[in-house]
């Protein structure tokens, strides 16, 4: 399967069309007892949680996702142990069932802003690259660069080696599969 362009949603992403690039453990994800529910109790739960989500200031949440498999609703917050009150004030409301806590390097904010700032510089500069996007699960900015094309590594490398987040230059093989 050929992307052309790819632009990931930062606000949600199911586990099944959001793979996580990076096969490292998160080692401040929160450990998670789930509780079998009904389908329809748990797309309550999600709904609830949801609107919970979206009270968090944009500047600290960075993304929520769902896997419908094993019942669980992943909330991930920048800097978690210092703005612990959020996920306290979710737990609060819906107990720990069910829900995961990731911290992250940036904002919800943070990775739109920096897809932003990657894509005019795509542009800008005439680069071979088959898609880029953002990735909550490794909270990251990724490109996705044809053939290893040696002068878009080059660009990028360079251009963004100081930058407030890190990009991950891959191939078009490398990127995450939406079925």
């Amino acid at each position: 399967m050929k992307i052309t362009k790819l632009a990931v949603s930062t606000i949600i992403a199911t586990s099944l069309t959001l793979p996580a690039l990076s096969t490292q453990v998160d080692a401040s994800a929160t450990t998670v007892s789930v509780q079998k529910m009904s389908e329809k109790a748990f797309i309550n739960k999600v709904q609830t949680v949801k609107k919970e989500y979206t009270k968090i200031p944009v500047n600290i949440r960075a993304g929520y996702y769902i896997n419908p498999q094993k019942q669980t609703i992943t909330v991930v917050i920048k800097n978690l142990t210092k703005n612990v009150k959020y996920k306290n004030g979710i737990i609060k409301k819906f107990g720990k069932n069910n829900l995961i806590f990731k911290t992250a390097s940036y904002s919800e904010q943070g990775l739109v802003k920096a897809k932003n700032h990657l894509e005019k510089y795509i542009a800008a500069n005439n680069l071979k690259v088959a898609g880029y996007g953002t990735n909550i699960m490794s909270n990251k900015v990724y490109v996705q660069v044809v053939n290893n094309e040696k002068r878009t590594i080059k660009l990028l490398t360079e251009k963004f080696k100081s930058a407030a987040y890190k990009i991950e230059i891959i191939t078009p093989e490398q990127a995450p599969r939406t079925e």
